[in-house]
């Protein structure tokens, strides 16, 4: 009897939980064809404002007008001017020493170690320049030589031995002037005098007077060449054309001659010219001035004017030249440099791509509105990689409120979306 009694209650009890199951289904089910919102998970972002510029990217080659510097005598150069610092008429650039009483072996070594000298005494000057003990100037000292240390890993990275070498230079610099500031240099005119004094002991092993080079003209005075000073020759700028550019490119460098001292630039307007296929670079306008990146081991953002655009009919090439009437600080001319030169800037909201769609043969996309899903129109002005920037929204054009607006809620990714939609 009791065991008839409790089978009797199990089946009431199934029945019912079945029952509630069913029920249960039954709402879900429901509630999710009404709205799908605990189904189908969609992913939203707000439009924001965004700027993207474009650049075109080449190589191009510097042209200066440039004058090698020669003695007449052969033998070890001390330099008396400051490299790339302008000289004046008459200015001692340099002094030649020849007739060493000692080994080529010595000679050589001697000439390495005064060059050393000579440039830690230039740093050294430099540095004397910066002056006060702020903490503000402490603090730009320490964010220079972090900079400058970045610089030269960058440079080691990418193989880059002229970049090693100026960046360490600027290294030093930095670190003199934080010795400076910190007082581990007391006096840093007795040390340049210890460190002329060195020098001067070097040079006793020189028999007889130095011959000293004397600045004819004044000019911006260079210690070191590349060998294509007479090749990317700057007289030839007014005439260059694409073969004339690709000859020099594909040139090899001159060997450098008995007695050279250094170079002298003679004013400090200088170009660069890229040669390119005409169509890439249709849009480029003789006499505007554009915002040119030098991307080498420090980056540089010149306002460099157009000053001239070959028209080469059948060549299907052109040459641009790009001059700059200004030396910059620390600017490395070596003769290649990567350049990028912006073309384009394009402003509005950015938008994913995965949110366009098409609507009555209308783009736009679908955006979140306190919980309602509405389409909203937009015009594209730039395509990117998984993106696009659309125009802002105009409230004086007719029916603007039918497009996107700054700060909507937009839809990238979801099922089964239309106007007026419900998203719980």
């Amino acid at each position: 009897m009791y065991r008839r009694e409790k089978n009797y209650k199990m089946k009431k009890m199934l029945t019912a939980c079945v029952a509630v199951s069913v029920m249960v289904i039954i709402v879900l089910l429901t509630v999710g064809h009404s709205t799908s919102s605990f189904v189908h998970v969609i992913a939203k972002e707000p439009a924001v404002s965004f700027s993207e510029n474009v650049y075109a990217v080449f190589d191009g080659y510097i042209f200066r007008d440039e004058e090698i510097i020669y003695s007449s005598d052969d033998g070890l150069v001390e330099y008396v001017a400051i490299d790339g610092e302008r000289a004046g008429v008459g200015n001692v650039l340099a002094n030649v020493y020849s007739g060493a009483s000692v080994s080529a072996e010595e000679e050589r070594l001697i000439r390495s170690q005064v060059a050393s000298l000579t440039r830690q005494i230039e740093l050294l000057r430099e540095s004397k320049r910066f002056s006060g003990s702020t903490l503000s100037s402490y603090e730009g000292t320490v964010a220079a030589l972090d900079k400058a240390y970045f610089d030269i890993m960058r440079a080691l990275a990418d193989g880059d031995l002229n970049g090693i070498f100026d960046g360490s230079d600027e290294f030093l610099m930095y670190l003199n002037r934080f010795s400076i500031i910190c007082g581990d240099i007391d006096n840093e005119n007795e040390l340049i005098t210890k460190l002329e004094n060195r020098k001067a002991q070097l040079l006793s092993v020189y028999e007889g007077a130095y011959k000293s080079v004397i600045a004819e003209k004044s000019g911006y005075f260079y210690h070191d060449i590349d060998g294509y000073e007479k090749i990317f020759d700057y007289s030839k700028l007014d005439l260059l054309d694409s073969a004339t550019l690709e000859g020099m490119i594909i040139a090899s460098p001159n060997d450098i001659e008995k007695g050279t001292v250094g170079k002298l630039v003679n004013d400090y307007r200088w170009s660069i010219a890229v040669v390119s296929d005409t169509e890439s670079v249709s849009e480029f306008e003789e006499g505007k001035v554009y915002s040119v990146v030098l991307t080498g081991t420090k980056s540089y953002n010149l306002q460099m004017t157009l000053s001239r655009k070959t028209d080469e009919a059948g060549t299907g090439k052109t040459v641009l030249v790009f001059t700059y009437d200004n030396i910059p600080t620390g600017f490395d001319f070596k003769r290649i440099q990567s350049l990028e030169i912006l073309t384009d800037t394009y402003s509005g909201y950015r938008v994913a791509s995965s949110a366009l769609v098409e609507k009555d043969g209308e783009t736009g996309v679908y955006i979140l509105d306190t919980g309602v899903v509405r389409f909203r129109r937009v015009n594209i002005i730039y395509e990117g990689d998984g993106y696009c920037i659309v125009e802002e929204r105009d409230t004086t054009q007719e029916g603007y409120a039918t497009y996107l607006n700054l700060h909507d809620i937009i839809i990238t990714a979801g099922r089964n979306l239309y106007e007026g939609r419900i998203i719980g």
